[in-house]
């Protein structure tokens, strides 16, 4: 039994963490931990449908590095093989982008009206679709 979790970073505040296994498996204990940069443990509430644990927490994040540690015994497949202890990070960005500059520059007068107008951000950003 065994899944793949990578140090993600730049993790949504909402995100709701799935966990895909390569088979299917079973509540063993469910001892798991889920813990913001200071330590303080994130309330969860855990399912399991087949190969898949989903892991909601009722709190948004907030901006730092999390750990998520499945305990040994958590989870179990159907033949009743425990998981190992295992853990992993992840970086949460709660911190919105700042706009550094403008083309044209702010208030500027007399702009031509084919002028190409650009905007520099402090970060990457990504075209989120309006519904």
């Amino acid at each position: 039994m065994e899944y793949t979790v990578k140090n993600a970073v730049n993790v949504p505040t909402n995100k709701v963490i799935k966990i895909t296994f390569s088979e299917p498996i079973k509540a063993g204990n469910m001892l798991i931990d889920l813990k913001n940069n200071t330590g303080k443990l994130t309330p969860i509430i855990t399912s399991i449908v087949g190969n898949v644990l989903t892991i909601n927490h009722s709190t948004l994040f907030i901006n730092g590095i999390y750990s998520l540690s499945l305990h040994t015994g958590c989870i179990k497949d159907l033949a009743g093989n425990s998981l190992a202890l295992s853990s992993t990070t992840f970086t949460v960005d709660s911190v919105p982008p700042k706009v550094k500059t403008t083309t044209p520059s702010n208030n500027k007068m007399n702009v031509p009206v084919n002028q190409v107008i650009k905007i520099n951000f402090n970060e990457a950003i990504k075209l989120v679709k309006a519904h």
